[in-house]
């Protein structure tokens, strides 16, 4: 077997291969996972951190409430942040409304996070959870 890769302007390596229908696969890297627990309403929670010179690029996104979610549900919002404490949202990324004791997901997504910012997520609600999964890649130029 002949390993084969891509190597973009940046240097950042991207792995190929053929899947048994014949499509060719570029990818990147594989995801991380990063979950935090939700526990206290309107308090922000820094789910991915920043890496000097790199983007996180999210690939899929996951949220759960437990059986204590209120009869409203829960509004969980995820955004870009310029401390990891701080509830004052630079760029929002997404927000998800959930109901008790449900489990939520994105189909895959290729979404950026802008270098050098928090990825940050609150709730109204302290019954809930948030998964995301994605990786760092360099900044392009």
């Amino acid at each position: 077997m002949i390993k084969v890769g891509l190597v973009d302007a940046t240097g950042a390596t991207f792995g190929l291969r053929v899947t048994s229908n014949g499509e060719l696969i570029v990818r990147p890297n594989f995801s991380d996972s990063y979950k935090v627990a939700l526990t206290s309403d309107g308090v922000a929670v820094n789910v991915v951190p920043p890496i000097e010179g790199k983007n996180f690029i999210i690939t899929a996104i996951s949220v759960t409430s437990d059986k204590n979610v209120g009869v409203n549900g829960a509004t969980i919002e995820l955004y870009e942040a310029t401390a990891p404490t701080s509830t004052v949202q630079t760029k929002p990324v997404f927000e998800f409304n959930v109901l008790k004791s449900t489990t939520t997901a994105t189909t895959p997504i290729l979404l950026k996070v802008t270098a050098g910012v928090y990825l940050n997520a609150e709730t109204d609600d302290n019954n809930a959870s948030i998964t995301v999964l994605g990786y760092y890649n360099d900044v392009e130029t």
